[in-house]
């Protein structure tokens, strides 16, 4: 019984080893708007001896908090949610990932352990590599290690600057941003509408606010025809007018 369990259960190595897939980085269309883009095609074929493509369900976690970091995680396919779990015990969601970026790197390097979770908000392909192909890698590519510097240096940027929108912006203004950054996130194609595929409680943790103030602040929207709704899937119908109020002229 209790092997049976592992065997189930949704991180356990059983079962990453049934649903494992090896996929070429030199093939991949994707790599190119990666940091691993500057790898040319011998050193990209050596990654695809050390690193494994798995398939993650929706709300399925690649790693947890205060866990040690056994490599780093590529999106080859999919949205990654990264967050914190509350005192509460509720997720509270500090940054999404698309396909194309790459996660965990920062761990790694710092010898931490994971200060947050990842997980799949929808089904995804991901590519992990291991840590000492990595790192080896890294060591051995000086081009690489500029563009992790300069990606980790963006990251950080990209939180102070959250962490400042939350103590200056109103919620009308930090809402509006965060649905033209989820537009983005959640873009599929070249069409004008993007249905945005989150909980309200979820897009309420990014804004920092309360789920019944977002509630009325998406309904205050809708009513001014920024926003449409599909379902529990929002769509953005006017880029324009939200970026205006983030900026503070409406």
């Amino acid at each position: 019984m209790k092997f049976l369990n592992q065997l189930l259960s949704a991180n356990s190595p059983y079962l990453y080893t049934m649903r494992n897939e090896i996929k070429s980085c030199k093939d991949c269309g994707l790599r190119h708007q990666t940091v691993l883009g500057v790898l040319c095609q011998e050193d990209a074929k050596e990654l695809d001896h050390n690193k494994s493509c798995v398939k993650y369900k929706k709300g399925e976690r690649l790693f947890h908090e205060n866990t040690i970091p056994s490599g780093v995680y590529c999106i080859n396919s999919g949205i990654v949610k990264v967050g914190q779990v509350g005192i509460e015990g509720k997720d509270h969601i500090t940054k999404l990932y698309k396909a194309g970026d790459l996660i965990g790197f920062r761990a790694l390097l710092s010898g931490n352990r994971f200060n947050v979770f990842a997980q799949a908000v929808e089904d995804c392909n991901v590519c992990i590599i291991d840590k000492v192909t990595f790192l080896n890698t890294l060591k051995e590519q000086p081009e690489l290690q500029s563009k992790i510097l300069a990606e980790a240096c963006a990251q950080i940027q990209s939180d102070t600057d959250q962490l400042v929108n939350q103590a200056s912006m109103s919620v009308r203004q930090r809402t509006a941003s965060i649905l033209l950054m989820l537009s983005d996130t959640f873009k599929k194609d070249e069409s004008e509408q993007v249905e945005i595929s989150l909980t309200r409680e979820e897009i309420a943790n990014i804004v920092g606010t309360a789920t019944e103030s977002l509630i009325r602040q998406l309904a205050d929207f809708k009513e001014e025809g920024l926003i449409e709704s599909k379902g529990r899937k929002i769509i953005v119908s006017n880029k324009v007018k939200l970026k205006a109020i983030t900026l503070g002229f409406s």
